[in-house]
């Protein structure tokens, strides 16, 4: 089944019900397609929303070819698997994996703003940084008033060649553990 105007096809729906919109050979279920390296996006709306083009979500590809899901209303962004919740984000940008009120553990629960960390069973709780064999795993810290986030405000770097744990501030190890222990002159 062939759609369009002017002459123009618009939307196709093949022998094995594959629906093309812009496109004569859909390559999967639905397959959106533009002809130029501008965005193509899926606008959802609901009558709470409105219907206007900053209303509701857009799930698709920018113009820089990157994908995006992107919520015009101040409600949070949902992410599950196996039918339950497993990330949210919320409209002051506070993010909680496996918790879905991050806000009451961040600046509105009157502790830090950012990321809230909960396990999905009773074990431990914690984020694990793994880097390639010869690299160091880093948690760095910065204000945003430079240009890049650099280690210049602090840092904890793991060390995995030689086994050290690293404290710094400022851009430089200004302590470090090791096997062996605390060492507060970094050159030990």
């Amino acid at each position: 089944l062939m759609l369009g105007s002017g002459g123009s096809e618009s939307l196709r729906i093949d022998s094995s019900g594959k629906v093309g919109i812009g496109t004569a050979s859909p390559t999967r279920t639905l397959d959106m397609h533009v002809t130029d390296s501008g965005a193509n996006y899926m606008h959802l709306t609901n009558t709470g929303t409105g219907t206007g083009d900053g209303n509701g979500t857009f799930i698709g590809l920018d113009s820089s070819e990157g994908a995006i899901i992107w919520n015009q209303e101040s409600g949070y962004v949902r992410f599950g698997t196996n039918d339950t919740e497993r990330m949210r984000i919320v409209s002051n940008g506070e993010v909680g994996i496996n918790i879905t009120n991050p806000e009451s553990y961040g600046k509105n629960g009157h502790g830090y703003g950012g990321l809230t960390v909960q396990t999905p069973s009773g074990t431990d709780s914690g984020i694990t940084i793994r880097s390639n064999y010869a690299g160091a795993g880093m948690l760095a810290f910065a204000d945003g008033s430079g240009t890049n986030a650099e280690r210049m405000n602090g840092f904890v770097s793991c060390d995995h060649v030689n086994k050290r744990l690293n404290i710094g501030l400022d851009g430089n190890t200004i302590a470090r553990f090791t096997v062996h222990g605390f060492h507060p002159n970094p050159a030990d």
